[in-house]
């Protein structure tokens, strides 16, 4: 019998055997095993029941996820991707200001869908991977939310199913009351509310253009932006500023405008900033010591009332 005349309960049943091969230590057929799994996966009755699962998924767990978007939310700031650690230090402690900084795929919370969509897939999978993280659920369900339904390049769909499928798994072990306290809610939210109550606002890029509608070439940015052009600038407000004052104080000694008058030079070398000696170092500021509250089940009580799931 041909491998594509199998029906999906024929291949199951050969999984079956192959997975109790491997769970008792027992060799198996793993290029077998490879080839029975992507036949299931080109299954459509296999692709129909994973259809029909997702949709009983995203009904029980989908308001779940909205309302981890909303709480997350209220912990970035839509102006999170122009901030700096300190602008968090200030409405946060430095444990959970760090966390937010840091990861910055909760950043994507934040987010414009059409702007996610439009992500080079390397961006995906470095700036804003979850994967290492130890996201907890409340944080990877709001990620997931923000998220296209569907992205139309492979590679970053295959990236959208590897968050779906993990947050699947949490959900699953939440609901079963098996899911670690941390992974149900990470320590250092404990007591502290969103400062942010704009749960509405997403990041906006603005695109600047050329004044004359033409896009700026290598060299226009050089030339406006070169050392030398930099020190011309200064020394033509230093030149304007004292002919201003010698206007003032003797208007008579300014040459006529047929005047022709010789150019200084400018020493390149000379006149370069010591960058080094212009560092101000400030000493970093120092967490304050707090005591770690005891993981019982009043804190886990606590986080149930926040994420407002009910008999998780």
């Amino acid at each position: 019998m041909s491998d594509l005349s199998l029906s999906l309960s024929q291949i199951e049943e050969e999984l079956n055997t192959i997975t109790s091969l491997a769970n008792s230590g027992q060799s198996f057929n793993e290029n077998r095993l490879d080839v029975l799994l992507q036949l299931r996966e080109d299954n459509e009755e296999y692709q129909i029941r994973l259809k029909g699962q997702h949709m009983q998924w995203m009904k029980d767990w989908g308001d779940f996820c909205y309302q981890c978007l909303l709480i997350m939310r209220g912990y970035i700031p839509h102006t999170i991707f122009e901030s700096s650690i300190e602008d968090l230090e200030r409405v946060y402690p430095l444990p959970l200001a760090r966390r937010l900084f840091q990861k910055q795929c909760l950043w994507l919370v934040r987010e414009d869908k059409s702007e996610i969509a439009r992500m080079h897939e390397s961006v995906l999978f470095s700036r804003y991977n979850p994967e290492g993280h130890d996201l907890d659920v409340v944080e990877l369900s709001a990620l997931y939310c923000c998220l296209p339904e569907k992205f139309s390049n492979d590679k970053k769909e295959k990236w959208r199913e590897r968050i779906e499928a993990r947050v699947k798994n949490m959900t699953h072990r939440m609901e079963s009351n098996i899911l670690p306290l941390t992974a149900l809610r990470h320590e250092c939210y404990t007591d502290v509310e969103g400062a942010f109550s704009d749960l509405e606002s997403v990041h906006r890029r603005e695109v600047v253009s050329h004044e004359n509608g033409r896009r700026k070439s290598f060299t226009d940015v050089c030339q406006r932006h070169s050392l030398l052009s930099n020190i011309r600038e200064e020394r033509d407000k230093n030149e304007n500023a004292d002919t201003l004052e010698q206007l003032e104080t003797d208007p008579s000694s300014l040459p006529l405008s047929g005047d022709k008058t010789t150019e200084p030079k400018v020493d390149i070398a000379s006149s370069t900033p010591n960058v080094k000696n212009s560092v101000d170092e400030s000493p970093a500021s120092t967490p304050t010591n707090k005591k770690k509250g005891s993981r019982n089940s009043t804190r886990r009580e606590k986080v149930k009332s926040q994420i407002r799931v009910a008999d998780i």
